[in-house]
């Protein structure tokens, strides 16, 4: 070969390398797809608890590549300790590693099975799958939307536990509530409930995190400036047409809206039909709803 010759092959191998370099540097990948292919060794623990910050990995790159990791919405990573509650990722972070780099990421994630206990913090997790597609897009949505946390736990469950619809709430954001709702609603191919529940939780780690057949059931009777501003009221009614109990301006607004929430305790409030009127000082009904008070667990 003539020195010419060869100094064309040494620039042609130079180009070549030079342009793999430039490829390897903007490397795209799931963590999913990264952690089946072993490009990445994952340990996983949780902080303890659920929602912000809950599980926290720490990734290492067996690539020569600079990886860009998106670690996706609904990733279950399952506990050592079976007696805890499996976390699944809010999603939708990006996380970039250097050839053979190590990083640290705290990421939001919520508990995936009611039954079990509150995750302990220091618990060791391992990957498991990625759960429903419907799911991701929930998520994706209650992200979007700055859900409370509350509600982003109550809709895996509905997911993970089959807990339902109407389980999605807290009297805290009642419009944020329904308005979540109606989503997983259309998306599921579900009705949408006319009234809402609420589980008594536990996180202290010592029994099941979620304790069935306390339920206290909510009503969102909606109010609006348009519909005047006269003093509002809500009486509940028994199915006889005696009254039951009045509520009186309990207003609860939360950036979405207003509402006035009722509250029925299933221990305390006897089992039946009752009916609810939002009304104003002269006795003009705004809005009516009839609900069927029940005291099987899970109602």
């Amino acid at each position: 070969m003539s020195p010419r010759s060869y100094i064309c092959l040494l620039g042609i191998l130079f180009i070549c390398h030079t342009a793999y370099d430039a490829a390897a540097k903007n490397r795209k990948i799931s963590l999913r797809k990264a952690i089946a292919t072993r490009l990445v060794n994952v340990r996983a623990k949780a902080r303890g608890g659920t929602g912000e910050k809950a599980l926290i990995l720490d990734v290492t790159s067996n690539s020569r590549d600079t990886l860009s990791i998106n670690i996706e919405p609904a990733l279950m990573f399952k506990p050592d300790d079976s007696t805890r509650q499996p976390l699944v990722t809010q999603g939708d972070e990006i996380l970039v590693l250097n050839a053979c780099e190590e990083k640290t990421i705290a990421l939001d994630a919520y508990c995936g099975n009611s039954g079990a206990y509150c995750p302990k913090r220091g618990g060791r997790y391992t990957f498991s799958r990625q759960l429903d597609t419907t799911l991701v897009s929930v998520l994706r949505y209650a992200k979007s939307n700055d859900m409370p946390i509350c509600l982003k736990q109550g809709a895996v469950w509905t997911f993970t536990n089959e807990h339902p619809l109407r389980s999605v709430y807290s009297p805290q954001y009642p419009v944020a509530s329904e308005n979540l709702i109606k989503y997983i609603a259309k998306k599921r191919k579900m009705d949408v409930p006319t009234y809402y529940s609420g589980y008594a939780t536990d996180t202290s780690g010592q029994r099941p995190m979620v304790r069935r057949g306390e339920e206290t059931l909510y009503v969102n009777m909606n109010w609006t400036a348009q519909q005047g501003s006269k003093k509002i009221y809500v009486s509940v009614y028994r199915a006889d047409g005696t009254l039951h109990k009045r509520v009186e301006n309990n207003i609860v607004s939360d950036k979405y809206g207003s509402a006035v929430v009722v509250r029925f305790d299933t221990r305390r409030d006897q089992a039946g039909k009752y009916i609810i009127r939002l009304h104003d000082d002269m006795n003009t009904t705004l809005q009516e709803k009839t609900v069927m008070l029940s005291m099987e667990p899970g109602m």
